[in-house]
């Protein structure tokens, strides 16, 4: 015959067993936004999976080994989703490095052009890659979501930049240098 289960105990279990699912249905939540969900709301996620994981380690499931395993499912499964939201941060950080490479990169090689005297087969074969590498940043920058102000910010910048840039190369090259008026004599 099994002992009754004291009345203390069981109400014990059953506040675990209600903060276990509680977390679970968070996580779970979390778990379905995170690779699809704007990143703005990464913050807010790490946020609760942070809080979720503290109090699963204050959690006492000592007496429950199926609490326990739970316990330990969660955590596992608080570490996959942090590691999505993980990644898509650095995919973000990741794109908006490279399209600020990508516009210094335009940008030197039409200062390099602009030094110089280039022929107008050059001249015509520079400016549509120039313009086609930047209308590429441009779209990408465009496409990417940031998760802070900061990140926005930056975006913003090189949008700028390169419709400042764009506009110049987009120039036609006799605006640039203008000829010297020709003096008619009579």
């Amino acid at each position: 015959q099994s002992q009754p289960v004291p009345a203390e105990v069981a109400r014990h279990a059953s506040r675990a067993a209600q903060t276990l699912q509680d977390i679970s249905r968070t996580v779970k939540e979390i778990e379905a936004a995170a690779p699809c969900d704007h990143l703005r709301l990464a913050r807010a996620w790490q946020d609760e999976l942070t809080k979720a994981a503290c109090t699963l380690d204050l959690l006492d499931v000592s007496e429950d080994a199926e609490a326990r395993a739970e316990r330990r499912a969660l955590l596992r499964q608080i570490d996959v989703v942090s590691n999505v939201i993980d990644e898509r941060l650095s995919a973000m950080q990741q794109t908006l490095a490279s399209c600020t490479q990508a516009v210094d990169e335009v940008e030197a090689a039409w200062n390099r052009r602009s030094s110089s005297e280039p022929s107008s087969t050059d001249d015509a074969a520079t400016r549509p890659e120039l313009s086609r590498r930047l209308a590429q940043a441009f779209d990408r920058l465009d496409a990417l979501e940031c998760a802070t102000e900061a990140q926005r910010g930056m975006r913003k910048t090189q949008m700028s930049r390169i419709e400042m840039l764009d506009a110049e190369i987009q120039r036609p090259a006799e605006a640039e240098n203008p000829r010297p008026a020709e003096v008619e004599i009579q």
